[in-house]
């Protein structure tokens, strides 16, 4: 009888160790879950302010309108940005460059 009565507290022991290690476990994965969150929030909020500079800066690009024309003195194919913008200069226009299948240089200013 006596060996029932030790098995008994045995089984006992075990059961609350078993519950003590589950609820340190459950509340070390609670605690990572919530660090593994703020690292997330910080990371949602980093993207979302840089898409809003992002679209900020392409709205004030869109302020600044440019006009473009082919350039009438540029000849051949167009592969170097520099010639193109050189060309374009001498044309009274503020840069240049090469667009399109055909490779032709385009001159840009502000409108």
């Amino acid at each position: 009888m006596a060996h029932l009565h030790t098995y008994k507290y045995w089984f006992q022991y075990i059961k609350f160790s078993h519950t003590i290690k589950y609820t340190i476990n459950y509340t070390v994965i609670q605690k990572r879950r919530t660090e593994n969150m703020g690292g997330f929030l910080r990371l949602l909020a980093t993207v979302v302010l840089m898409l809003m500079l992002i679209f900020s800066s392409e709205m004030v690009a869109e302020a600044t309108r440019k006009c473009e024309s082919k350039s009438q003195q540029f000849k051949g194919l167009c592969f170097i940005k520099a010639n193109c913008a050189a060309v374009c200069r001498t044309e009274g226009f503020h840069s240049g460059h090469c667009r399109g299948f055909r490779r032709r240089c385009y001159c840009t200013k502000h409108c």
